[in-house]
């Protein structure tokens, strides 16, 4: 577990609630959480996979009168069933006073002054919305012990699908804006998390490589990317079929997803 302090006047994200009693309460001990992942509007549900990791942020130090240093363990926990719902189970401080999550488990996202930080892949397999699992990063945040983390996105996504089955692979771009790497997010004051910046590495692309049994033709394929504030510009795709590469327009003016969006880019058209 790696711990980090901050004062809680920096953050916005825990609400007060009593200390456990415990000699040390930094002692890690076996605990177990609930976490839901989330159903998507578009109809997609999302499942767990038993032995799939989480990240899962430990909170000691919340005090009644909202002031005090406040202690974050990065700890990993694995889903112990597969399923929509699933138990945690991992170790955390015996005192720890609430829980922020974030999936999937990275040993990228970490916190960095008052932000969390995130990873959108820039590599992706493309996904049906079969698929499990499918492509995600959201969070949840747990107050207090017997509570649920019930997670959220916290990305977007774009999708498509192709008019050939034998596409190698290919690659969705941006002209302005990047769509993959690494993202911090931040309490947006109503007990939510924003993506509020944009870290290094960061990239405009996102790498596609087929589904196992390749690409077919009219299949709907989905490939998450990050929730953008500031706007994309110029989307691409670049296909590579039969060793030659081509590119392709797909949007010209700007597009803004917000966390939980999907951009239907339509069938892709090789030319």
């Amino acid at each position: 577990m790696k711990r980090h302090i901050l004062m809680l006047s920096l953050l916005a994200l825990c609400t007060a609630c009593d200390i456990e009693n415990s000699d040390d309460p930094f002692t890690p001990v076996e605990t177990s959480i609930d976490a839901i992942l989330p159903y998507l509007d578009f109809g997609v549900e999302c499942k767990w996979r038993q032995g799939e990791a989480v990240s899962v942020f430990a909170i000691t130090g919340v005090e009644k009168d909202g002031v005090g240093s406040v202690y974050y363990d990065h700890c990993k926990f694995t889903a112990s069933s597969d399923g929509a719902t699933s138990a945690l189970k991992g170790q955390a401080p015996a005192g720890a006073d609430s829980y922020l999550g974030i999936y999937p488990y990275s040993d990228l996202n970490d916190l960095s002054g008052t932000q969390f930080k995130i990873t959108i892949p820039q590599n992706q397999t493309a996904a049906t919305a079969q698929s499990v699992p499918f492509p995600l990063c959201a969070y949840a945040i747990a107050y207090g012990s017997g509570q649920q983390l019930i997670f959220t996105p916290i990305c977007a996504w774009l999708s498509f699908s192709l008019e050939l089955s034998d596409i190698q692979s290919l690659s969705l771009s941006t002209d302005y804006g990047d769509i993959s790497g690494t993202f911090g997010i931040y309490p947006d004051g109503e007990g939510g998390m924003v993506v509020s910046t944009i870290e290094a590495p960061s990239f405009p692309d996102v790498n596609i490589t087929p589904p196992q049994g390749g690409f077919q033709k009219g299949e709907k394929y989905y490939v998450m990317i990050a929730a953008s504030s500031w706007g994309y510009e110029g989307l691409c795709a670049t296909i590579t079929r039969g060793g030659t590469q081509s590119k392709v327009q797909l949007r010209g003016e700007p597009v803004f997803l917000q966390a939980g969006d999907v951009l239907d880019l339509g069938t892709i058209s090789v030319q």
